[in-house]
C-alpha cells in the first residue's frame, strides 16, 4: 500500500561510525534492539531474537544492501523490510553528529503498522540510552512497560 511506510529520523551526536557499529555489533545491538546475529554484507543472514516481549518473538531475515557507515537493508519473513541510512551532520559533541534515518515497509494491515510504530520508536529510544552508554536491561526494561504493552496488545496495537 503506497503511503503506508513508516518513517523516523534522529540526530544522534555521535559520529556516523559510532551509530553504524550499534547497529551491526551482535553486543551492542542486544543493548537496544535483542539478540541479533547479523552477517554484515549483502545477503547475509539475520536473526532476531526480540527481547522486547513483541510478538513473534524471533525474525529472519536477509541483508539487502550493505553500505558501510551509511546504510543498511534487511527484508525479514515476519516483520517486513527495515532501512537505516547514516548521514554525517557537522557539530555533535566531538564535531560530527549523525542523522539516523529509518523505513519500515512491507507492512499488512493497519494493526501491523501500529505496532511496528510502536515498537520502533521505542527501539530508537533504546539506541539513543546506548549510544550515551546506558544499555537496556531487558527484565527491568519489560517490566517497566508491561502495563503499557498490555494495553496496547488488547488494542491490537501489538501483537
Amino acid at each position: 500500500m503506497a503511503g503506508a511506510d513508516l518513517h523516523f529520523s534522529r540526530e544522534v551526536d555521535l559520529a556516523p561510525i559510532i551509530v553504524w557499529d550499534a547497529l551491526i555489533d551482535p553486543v551492542l545491538l542486544e543493548g537496544w534492539l535483542g539478540d541479533v546475529a547479523l552477517e554484515p554484507s549483502v545477503d547475509g543472514a539475520v536473526g532476531i531474537r526480540w527481547l522486547d516481549g513483541s510478538y513473534p518473538a524471533t525474525t529472519a531475515g536477509r541483508v539487502t544492501a550493505f553500505e558501510h557507515r551509511t546504510r543498511l537493508h534487511v527484508v525479514t519473513d515476519n516483520r517486513g523490510s527495515f532501512a537505516f541510512e547514516l548521514a554525517a551532520v557537522p557539530g555533535g559533541s566531538r564535531g560530527d553528529g549523525t542523522v539516523l534515518g529509518l523505513t519500515v515497509c512491507e507492512l499488512a494491515g493497519a494493526a501491523a503498522r501500529g505496532s511496528a510504530a510502536i515498537g520502533w520508536a521505542l527501539a530508537l529510544d533504546r539506541l539513543e540510552e546506548l549510544l550515551r552508554g546506558h544499555p537496556v536491561r531487558w527484565d527491568d526494561w519489560r517490566a517497566t512497560h508491561a502495563h503499557a504493552l498490555a494495553h496496547m496488545s488488547e488494542k491490537d496495537n501489538i501483537r
